[in-house]
């Protein structure tokens, strides 16, 4: 028995090892899952907020069609929008108070240090953890410039409450003794698993911002409270900020004083029986275990314990289908006892409608048995006792034991994941709607722009020009030469007037037809510049698509020969080709300038910052479609917006 005492002692030393890495392995899964969650929600937010910082309203500076458009969002997404100018105007326009009320404020100084910070970059900046003097809570920030005339003019911000980063703490997955903490840069905290209303808004101790003050690791720490913790920790790329999870020290010892306890408890007793037994139990421990204690098959019992140590739900059957055993993590998310199961077939566990085809998918596991998930391509669902259902993972093992096939099914509860992935799907449902309907605003503002100035402008143009030819009658050589000359000058404000009008929102798109207005525009863009430019798509049947994608298409290529005109320098020769196949509509946009390089000079804001190509890319991606750009220098650039068209969206 010596022999095995020590082999026991060393088994349990590895045992408690093991157990230790299996809870800091899932205190990693949880900071995985925390960091990607919180990320995506900044994400979201910056998405939101670049939306919002294109809006028609606020680069024409109306700030207060801008404060009703935006209070509109904020009722719907449950969010504070402001805004203000980048002087010293201290007057803050907040979807958080009506207009006529706006009030002037002094922004706390983290919020004004973020301000800087994405005036001086141009780029959407999230600042660390303050006091809002209009919400009166703890908050973080996500601020973007808003560019009009080559200025930053004004400051757009969103506010996002603390509790919504509480909130994806308190929902990561429990275990006892875990906190988890979200820190920002200046080591404030912003979010906790615990009590987060108190914590929130706080320095952390000096001891904890030196132990995390790399990338990522793991620490040793003692709270206020006097509580040893052990955790890892993560910085967030996106903003800096820190994100822990940790878990109770004594919680964590918990498993390893118990192991000896049992240990030495059962080593004890053993040794003082094991005297007395030997001679008795030696012939029946020969029969039962076989030789050399391999040559039989496992027991139920031992296949229970292995099982139960798994930390998710485990199903071991045989050929057949009929479940032999399952593990304690089944049992808690099926409801059912493990007496229950034991002689069911599987499918016990599947909703009836899906029972018939996944027992043909049995069958063809045991008929083809190497380990792979079930289900790679569909949705798989688990049917509990007392009827529900819900969404689960299968992954399948093929066992031999004494030449007798098992088969090992481990199965994971997806329900929160599938309830984050349609939250997900959702608000990026919501969020593109929501970019149409900016869009489609923009063009109904266009429009009616440009009826205003062909109308009402050209009219009073027309009245001025007749008035002069009435004057010639009554005035000198001179006077009538002056004369001349003013008429010549409202005639090319007239024109002027006619082709701002025009390129704002040509009235012939709705009248002759998208194919014939790009033909029109490519002939008058390349009489302007003085470059050959054709135009080939006109057999395409591109002039019955949907009102948004007609209007993408049109200001693509507008876009395109604009960047064309300004920065391709010895262009010559310049083609737009509209081809449609199937589903999906495919427009080129090809000239033989200068080119440039790709990789080095789209990120170079001082000379291509203003080529348009996020515009549009942005107007591509509310209608599905995609832009790629090819260029090499000496030898052109060629623009390629690819759009899916369903075959009902081009039918007569």
């Amino acid at each position: 028995m010596a022999p095995a005492l020590v082999l026991a002692g060393m088994l349990s030393l590895r045992s408690i090892a093991a157990e230790r890495l299996h809870i800091e392995d899932g205190l990693g899964r949880t900071l995985n899952q925390l960091s990607v969650e919180i990320d995506r929600e900044i994400q979201g937010t910056k998405a939101l907020l670049t939306v919002v910082a294109g809006s028609h309203s606020l680069q024409n500076g109306d700030l207060e069609g801008f404060h009703r458009r935006a209070s509109e969002i904020s009722d719907k997404l449950g969010i504070q929008i402001v805004v203000h100018r980048t002087e010293s105007d201290k007057r803050v326009i907040s979807t958080g108070i009506p207009w006529e009320q706006s009030p002037e404020l002094t922004l706390p100084e983290v919020h004004l240090a973020a301000e800087r910070q994405a005036i001086q970059t141009g780029k959407i900046v999230v600042s660390d953890a303050f006091f809002g003097p209009i919400s009166k809570r703890y908050m973080v920030s996500a601020v973007i410039p808003v560019i009009r005339n080559g200025t930053s003019e004004y400051v757009l911000s969103t506010a996002i409450p603390l509790q919504r980063l509480s909130a994806i703490l308190e929902n990561a997955p429990p275990g006892d003794g875990r906190v988890s903490v979200v820190v920002d840069r200046s080591n404030t905290v912003v979010a906790r698993s615990e009590k987060s209303e108190l914590f929130a808004g706080t320095k952390v101790q000096p001891e904890f911002a030196q132990l995390t003050y790399g990338s990522e690791g793991v620490f040793d720490h003692i709270n206020r409270e006097g509580i040893a913790f052990h955790g890892i920790y993560r910085r967030v790329k996106t903003t800096g900020w820190l994100v822990a999870v940790a878990i109770k020290t004594a919680v964590l010892d918990a498993s390893a004083r118990k192991t000896f306890a049992y240990t030495a408890t059962a080593g004890t007793t053993l040794f003082a029986c094991a005297i007395g037994l030997t001679y008795l139990l030696g012939g029946r421990i020969e029969q039962r275990f076989g030789t050399l204690g391999i040559d039989r098959r496992p027991t139920r019992e031992e296949f229970a314990l292995f099982f139960d140590s798994a930390p998710n739900g485990v199903i071991l059957a045989d050929h057949s289908g009929m479940v032999l055993l399952t593990n304690s993590p089944l049992e808690r998310m099926f409801g059912y006892t493990q007496a229950q199961l034991i002689g069911q077939p599987v499918e016990t566990l599947i909703p009836d409608e899906l029972r018939s085809a996944h027992a043909r998918y049995r069958q063809d596991f045991a008929q083809n048995p190497v380990p792979r998930p079930m289900g790679a391509e569909r949705n798989l669902l688990g049917r509990r006792k007392d009827g529900s259902e819900f969404p689960i993972e299968v992954g399948l093992y093929p066992l031999t034991i004494q030449a007798v096939r098992y088969i090992m099914a481990t199965v994971i509860d997806i329900t929160e994941r599938s309830l984050a992935a349609n939250a997900l799907s959702n608000a990026l449902t919501e969020r593109d709607r929501l970019r149409r309907h900016l869009m489609r605003a923009s063009e109904d503002e266009r429009l009616r722009l440009s009826h205003e100035l062909h109308d009402q402008t050209g009219q009073t143009l027309t009245a001025a020009t007749l008035a002069a030819k009435e004057v010639e009658k009554f005035v000198d050589a001179d006077g009538r030469q002056r004369l001349t000359k003013l008429n010549s000058l409202l005639d090319q404000m007239g024109r002027k007037l006619h082709q701002v009008a025009w390129e704002l929102r040509p009235a012939s798109i709705d009248e002759l037809g998208l194919a014939a207005t790009l033909d029109n525009y490519v002939s008058d863009w390349s009489d302007q510049t003085g470059i050959a430019a054709e135009f080939y798509g006109k057999g395409e049947d591109i002039d019955n698509l949907p009102d948004d994608v007609r209007t993408t298409i049109y200001r693509v290529i507008q876009e395109a020969l604009t960047n064309i005109a300004k920065h391709a320098r010895e262009a010559s020769r310049v083609s737009v080709v509209i081809h449609r196949a199937g589903a999906m509509l495919q427009l080129t946009i090809d000239d033989n300038g200068d080119g440039f390089d790709l990789a080095e000079k789209l990120g170079t804001p001082s000379k291509y910052g203003s080529l348009g190509i996020p515009s549009m890319r942005e107007r591509l991606s509310t209608i599905g479609g995609t832009l790629e750009i090819e260029s090499s220098e000496g030898i052109g650039t060629t623009v390629f917006a690819r759009i899916p068209i369903e075959q009902e969206e081009v039918s007569l």
